[in-house]
C-alpha cells in the first residue's frame, strides 16, 4: 500500500487520502470546493477528481478522511462516480494504527502528520487507469466564536501527496451573518473578499497548476461598532508576545456619510506619453472625475516642459464641472519634457486646512527632465510644500521612471506608489486603485494601547481608512492581561474614537502563524531601507537573523537554504538598488509585497543543497540529509529513536502531537518541551563519535572489544549499555553489530 492522494477537508484539518492497493501513482486533476456558512453553521462540500496514473489494469484503494481537530462535524455523506459510498467512522487509536502499518511498510513517515486524529473510512473500486475518478463529499459542523472572531480551517496540505500539480484547486466561502461582518482575513492564502453588503461576504481562493502544502484558514469577524477592531495573539512562555490588530468599517456607508476629499489630479503629458499610453490615461482621469462623490473638489494639473491646469481653483464635483473637467482632458495631447517638480507645486498650492481630506493622484512614465530634476531637491520640496499631509499616491508608467523618487513621494506623504507596466493597462490598474479610496471613512489614524507595551509594529504609520478595506498590524507586545485598545480618527473634520478591550496573554499557542507574518513585514521594511539607502551592516544581520530563525526564504535571503553561515558581502539580486529599469519595478513591487504580507512566503524550499520547511511555530533547515530544528543548538543533549523501530512507534503512541515533526521524513532533529528528538534511518546519519566506545578518536578493535561485552543483551539485563543499543530498540542485537560494522575503521 502506498500513500499518494488526498480528498477533502473541514475546520481544522481533514484533507482525504487515498491508499491504493496494489501501489500505483495518483494524481489529482481537480480540487474544488464550496462552503456555506451561516452564522456559525458550516456545510462543506468537495468534488474532486484523481487519476490511475499505473498504466494498464484497476486497483482498489482505501479512502481516508481525518477529522478536522476540535471539529464536529454532525453530517457526512461522500459519493463516488455519483453514488452514495458508506464510510466508517474510525476512533483517533484505530486511525494511527493503519497509518502507522502504511509507514511500516512504505517506508515514508508523511502520514504520520495526522496521527492522533479519529477518521472516516471507506474502499473505493474500481480504480481505472489512466481514467477520472471522481468523489464527493459532503459534511457539516459548527465553528467557534472567540472575542467576535470566527475561524474556519480547510485542509489543503494532503494535495501534497499528488503526483502531479493540480490543474484546478478552488475554494469557494459564502458567509452570511446576522451580525455585520466586519473583517475578512486569510493568513495561508491570498483570497478575493467580495462584500454584497455588511451582512454577506464571498470569500475565493483559486489557482492552476499548483501543489498546495498548507491548509486554507479563514477569520473574519462580527461587530455592530461602526469600525470593527479585533486583535489575534501568539506567545510562548517568558517572551515577548505577538499580535496581529484589524480593524475595518461598516461596508453600507453612504456617499454623503464618506469623508469629502480635495483631490488634485496630476497627469504627465510628455512627449513619452504619445499613443496608447496617452489614451490610456486619458480614459482612467476620466474615470474618477465620473466616480468623484457630489461633495468632493476636484481639479487636473498636466504637464510635460511646463505645468497647465484645469482650472484656477478648486471645482465641486458637480455633473457640470466634471463634464467640463472630461472635455479637458479629451482635449489633452503629448509632447515636451517632464517637469514633475512644477506639476507637483501647482497641486500641493491648491490644498487647504480644512475638513477635506487632500489627496493627490501623480502619473508619469519618465523622468524629471525640466526644471528641478534632482531627487532630493523634489523630495525636499513636496515635504516643505506639503504641510497639510496631503497623501500622494503616485502611478509609475513603464520601466523608465525613477522608483525611489515614486517610492519616497508615496511612503513619506502616507500614500502609496504603484506601478503599471508595459503591456498592462493603465484605465484598469489607477481604476481599480481609486475604487479602493474613493470613500474614505477615517483619516490621521492613531492607535492607543492602555496597560501593555506595543513595540516594532508594522505598518508603522497606519494608513487611511477606507470603505470596503480593512487594517492589518503586526507587532509585539509586553505584558498581560485584558486592556483597551482605542482606534481614533478623523471624519469629515470630527474627531472619532473606537474602542474595544482585548485579552494580551501571558501564553498562547494558537495563532502560531503570527511570528512569521510579523518577521516576514519586518524583512521587508528592512530591505526596502537598504533599497532606497544603501546597504547597512546592521540591517543586513537583521535580516538574516531574522530568515534564519522564522523560515522567510525571499529572493534576497535565499543564500540561507544553502549556507549555515552567510557569505560576505551580502548578495542582493541584479538591480536591486537601481533606479530604473525592469529590476527597479520589480525590486520596489517586491519589497512592497513583504511590507504589506497578510501570508508569509512559502517555507517549504527543497534543493540539492538544502532546504526549509515549517512545523507550526518551528523553522526546519536541511542539512547534510537530515532536518534540524533552528532552535537546536549542536552538543545539546538527544535523545535517539531510528525510523522505523518499535520504540519509534511507541514514542508515537505515547506523544501523538510529535506526529507532524516525525512527518518531515527519516532523518529528524527536533525540540520539544525541552527534550531533543533524534531520528534517523542512514547509518551514515549518526555521530561517528558515539561508535567510538573508548574515546581514542577512531572506531578500531578496542571499540569492537568493549561492544562485545554487551553483545546480545537487552535492557533490564546485567551488562546491557545503551551506549552499544545503536538502532535504539532496547536490545543490542545483529542490527547494532551492522552499525558497527559500517563504521569501523573511521577516524
Amino acid at each position: 500500500m502506498a500513500v499518494l492522494f488526498s480528498l477533502m477537508p473541514g475546520a481544522a484539518l481533514a484533507d482525504g487520502i487515498i491508499i491504493p492497493e496494489p501501489w500505483v501513482e495518483l494524481a489529482i486533476a481537480r480540487h474544488l470546493v464550496k462552503v456555506r456558512i451561516q452564522d456559525q453553521a458550516v456545510v462543506t462540500e468537495i468534488d474532486q477528481s484523481f487519476l490511475n496514473l499505473g498504466g494498464a489494469g484497476e486497483v482498489e484503494g482505501t479512502y481516508m478522511f481525518p477529522i478536522p481537530e476540535g471539529a464536529a462535524i454532525s453530517a457526512f455523506s461522500m459519493f463516488v462516480d455519483g453514488k452514495t459510498l458508506a464510510a466508517e467512522l474510525l476512533p483517533a487509536d484505530e486511525a494511527r494504527r493503519i497509518y502507522t502499518e502504511i509507514v511500516r511498510q512504505r517506508i515514508d513517515p508523511a502520514l504520520l502528520e495526522y496521527a492522533g486524529r479519529g477518521a472516516y473510512r471507506a474502499r473505493i473500486f474500481p480504480i481505472v487507469a489512466g481514467v477520472e475518478k471522481r468523489v464527493q463529499l459532503s459534511y457539516s459542523e459548527v465553528i467557534r466564536e472567540r472575542n467576535e472572531v470566527r475561524k474556519y480551517v480547510y485542509p489543503l496540505n494532503t494535495e501534497k501527496f499528488s503526483a502531479r500539480p493540480l490543474k484546478v484547486v478552488s475554494v469557494q466561502v459564502e458567509i452570511a451573518s446576522e451580525d455585520p461582518i466586519k473583517n475578512v482575513y486569510s493568513p495561508s492564502h491570498p483570497i478575493e473578499v467580495q462584500r454584497t453588503d455588511d451582512h454577506h461576504v464571498t470569500v475565493v481562493y483559486s489557482d492552476e497548476e499548483t501543489t498546495p502544502h498548507t491548509n486554507f484558514v479563514l477569520y473574519y469577524s462580527v461587530s455592530r461598532d461602526d469600525v470593527g477592531i479585533n486583535a489575534l495573539t501568539y506567545r510562548e512562555a517568558g517572551q515577548d508576545g505577538f499580535y496581529m490588530l484589524l480593524a475595518a468599517p461598516r461596508v453600507e456607508v453612504q456617499a454623503d456619510q464618506a469623508a469629502k476629499k480635495r483631490i488634485a489630479l496630476v497627469l504627465d503629458r510628455s512627449g513619452s506619453m504619445r499613443g496608447e499610453k496617452m489614451a490610456q490615461a486619458r480614459e482612467a482621469m476620466k474615470f474618477v472625475l465620473r466616480n468623484l462623490n457630489s461633495q468632493d473638489v476636484f481639479n487636473i494639473f498636466d504637464y510635460s516642459t511646463l505645468s497647465a491646469s484645469f482650472a484656477p481653483d478648486m471645482l465641486l464635483a458637480t455633473s457640470e464641472n466634471t463634464s467640463t473637467a472630461i472635455a479637458y482632458v479629451n482635449m489633452l495631447e503629448a509632447g515636451g519634457g517632464t517637469n514633475i517638480h512644477e506639476a507637483l507645486v501647482a497641486a500641493l498650492n491648491q490644498l487647504k486646512g480644512d475638513d477635506y481630506l487632500n489627496m493627490v493622484l501623480f502619473m508619469t512614465d519618465g523622468i524629471a527632465t525640466v526644471g528641478v530634476t534632482e531627487n532630493e531637491e523634489i523630495l525636499k520640496e513636496v515635504q516643505t510644500r506639503n504641510a497639510l499631509a496631503a497623501r500622494i499616491f503616485a502611478f509609475g508608467v513603464g520601466f523608465d521612471v525613477n522608483t525611489h523618487l515614486l517610492d519616497l513621494l508615496g511612503s513619506q506623504n502616507r500614500g502609496t506608489s504603484a506601478y503599471v507596466k508595459p503591456g498592462e493597462d493603465i484605465e484598469a490598474e489607477v481604476s481599480a486603485f481609486y475604487t479602493q479610496v474613493s470613500h474614505p471613512v477615517l483619516s490621521e489614524l492613531k492607535l492607543t494601547y492602555d496597560g501593555i507595551s506595543i513595540s516594532d509594529m508594522y505598518p508603522r504609520v497606519l494608513p487611511d481608512l477606507f470603505k470596503g478595506s480593512q487594517i492589518v498590524q503586526f507587532g509585539r507586545y509586553a505584558g498581560s492581561g485584558t486592556a483597551p485598545i482605542e482606534l481614533s480618527g478623523t471624519a469629515n473634520g470630527e474627531r472619532m474614537t473606537f474602542s474595544r478591550q482585548v485579552e494580551f496573554p501571558g501564553e498562547a499557542a494558537e495563532h502560531n502563524f503570527l511570528p512569521r507574518l510579523w518577521a516576514t513585514r519586518k524583512i521587508g521594511f528592512l530591505l526596502n531601507q537598504i533599497r532606497l539607502n544603501g546597504e547597512v551592516k546592521e540591517l543586513v544581520d537583521e535580516i538574516v537573523s531574522l530568515s534564519r530563525t522564522y523560515g522567510i526564504i525571499t529572493p534576497y535571503t535565499s543564500f540561507l537554504i544553502v549556507e549555515d553561515t552567510p557569505p560576505g558581502p551580502f548578495a542582493l539580486p541584479t538591480g536591486f538598488t537601481d533606479q530604473q529599469g525592469a529590476d527597479a519595478v520589480a525590486a520596489s513591487e517586491a519589497t512592497r509585497d513583504l511590507v504589506g504580507a497578510v501570508a508569509a512566503p512559502s517555507p517549504n524550499v527543497v534543493s540539492r543543497e538544502g532546504g526549509v520547511h515549517t512545523v507550526g511555530i518551528k523553522t526546519f533547515y536541511l542539512r547534510d540529509g537530515v532536518w534540524k530544528d533552528a532552535g537546536y543548538t549542536e552538543g545539546e543533549p538527544v535523545i535517539e529513536y531510528r525510523f522505523g523501530s518499535d520504540r519509534y512507534f511507541e514514542l508515537l503512541d505515547q506523544f501523538p502531537d510529535l506526529g507532524p515533526y516525525l512527518a518531515l521524513g527519516t532523518d529528524v532533529i527536533f525540540k520539544k518541551r525541552g527534550v531533543v528528538y533524534r531520528i534517523w534511518e542512514r547509518i551514515n546519519s549518526l555521530d561517528k563519535h558515539r561508535i567510538d566506545f573508548s574515546g581514542d578518536g577512531r572506531v578500531d578493535f578496542s571499540d569492537f572489544l568493549l561492544f562485545v561485552q554487551g553483545y546480545r543483551k537487552a535492557e533490564g539485563e546485567a551488562g546491557y549499555n545503551a551506549a552499544y543499543d545503536l538502532d535504539g530498540n532496547k536490545y543490542v542485537d545483529f542490527q547494532d553489530f551492522m552499525i558497527f560494522s559500517s563504521l569501523y575503521g573511521r577516524q
